[in-house]
């Protein structure tokens, strides 16, 4: 007992350490390249803003010069823009006309031109999707409209550059942000005419962009931000509580190794929990969460009369050397049944989306550990079969 008391001690003050070493400070342990990248773009943004614009009415003229295909082809080639050492990114989007043939169409503008060689001439719409594919639940992604909005904006000054912040992600598709975009339209009449004797002309928007915010670190919580010290503080004891229970129903000589064993796997499970990281959803997202949990819990349902069967096979061989097996296994059998029961706990009256997260979060957190602990329950049992097959003689030692 002298022994469980003290690995639980050192257990406790290390997850108080990680807590206040880490998770309250996890975003300064978070920062990566983009964000050294984002603090260097705000330090020096009016100098971006400026010489972005130059480069965007640079471009703009050049095209008064070149036949447009020519054109495209030499911003794609040059599609890197440098300052101060830093690379930034030329797009192109081109626009097209609307008729009566495609007046459903919701982005009316096809890429020209991309650092990715994959999206260029194809539909926006398309991109946005592809651009999206990594972001489940996230509230702020890429919208079809932005090139739209983009060209509205351009005519209101004169033909001078305009700046807008749009919701884009960084070019390995691993992070949402916001972008900073400096922009205008383009026009180019063609010589050749169309069917109806106009002459074609080919328009759309010409841009810079850079990071300003990383979404990530900006609207992101790690899980103990939502559950709390509280919720910490309570799941920790009771797992020592539980330990306890375990450890006096063994008549083993060395009957502290499963007790142990049942801390190490709740604990540290615990703190891997409160460290994982959730952005900001939708309403929608949460529901659908909700129900993803709901359908875990009726899934496993089986493992209840999976864990009677174990727990009365045992119980039959319980004058044996493994005969303990059975009090062990019926102890984590109802401690995994109240935690279904807690993971399967009903709330309706939600004020907002940050109770709807809560209670998501901990139904998550009470359903994983019911599968962990139905694990040492199976683990029993395989202890059990082993004492009694010849082949797996190797596994009785436990």
């Amino acid at each position: 007992m002298k022994l469980l008391s003290a690995v639980y001690f050192i257990i406790f003050v290390i997850e108080i350490l990680y807590i206040h070493i880490y998770l309250n400070n996890w975003i300064t342990y978070a920062k990566i390249d983009l964000d050294k990248n984002i603090e260097f773009n705000l330090s020096h943004k009016s100098e971006l803003d400026k010489y972005f614009s130059n480069v965007i009415d640079e471009r703009i003229n050049l095209l008064k010069t070149m036949k447009y295909k020519d054109w495209l082809v030499y911003n794609i080639k040059n599609k890197y823009i440098n300052f101060q050492g830093k690379q930034y990114n030329l797009f192109i989007w081109e626009r097209n006309k609307i008729d009566e043939y495609n007046q459903e169409d919701t982005s009316n503008f096809t890429v020209r031109c991309s650092t990715h060689e994959e999206f260029i001439d194809m539909d926006f719409n398309n991109v946005v999707s592809i651009l999206n594919y990594n972001f489940l639940y996230g509230v702020y992604k890429p919208s079809v409209e932005i090139p739209n909005n983009l060209w509205d904006l351009s005519g209101l000054y004169d033909s001078q550059t305009n700046i807008t912040n749009i919701f884009w992600v960084t070019e390995d598709f691993e992070s949402p942000v916001e972008r900073s975009v400096i922009f205008n339209k383009y026009k180019k009449r063609h010589d050749i005419q169309d069917k109806d004797y106009q002459k074609i002309e080919f328009e759309g928007v010409i841009g810079i962009g850079y990071e300003i915010r990383n979404l990530n670190l900006q609207y992101g919580k790690v899980y103990y931000e939502f559950l709390g010290w509280w919720f910490f503080l309570i799941v920790s004891i009771l797992s020592f509580f539980m330990s306890i229970f375990l450890y006096y129903s063994s008549s083993q000589e060395n009957k502290s190794e499963k007790p142990i064993l049942f801390l190490f796997i709740v604990n540290f499970y615990l703190l891997y929990f409160l460290s994982c990281r959730g952005g900001l959803t939708s309403t929608e997202s949460e529901i659908n969460k909700m129900t993803d949990i709901n359908s875990g819990i009726m899934a496993i349902s089986f493992l209840v009369a999976v864990n009677i069967f174990i727990v009365q096979t045992l119980r039959g061989d319980k004058k044996t050397k493994y005969g303990v097996l059975h009090s062990e296994s019926a102890i984590l059998f109802c401690i995994s049944l109240i935690l279904l029961l807690l993971a399967s706990a009903k709330k309706t009256n939600f004020i907002n989306i940050q109770e709807l997260r809560i209670h998501n979060i901990s139904s998550q957190f009470f359903f994983n550990m019911s599968i962990l602990i139905n694990l040492i329950v199976f683990l029993n049992y395989v202890i059990y079969v082993a004492s009694n097959s010849k082949q797996l003689k190797f596994l009785a030692f436990l």
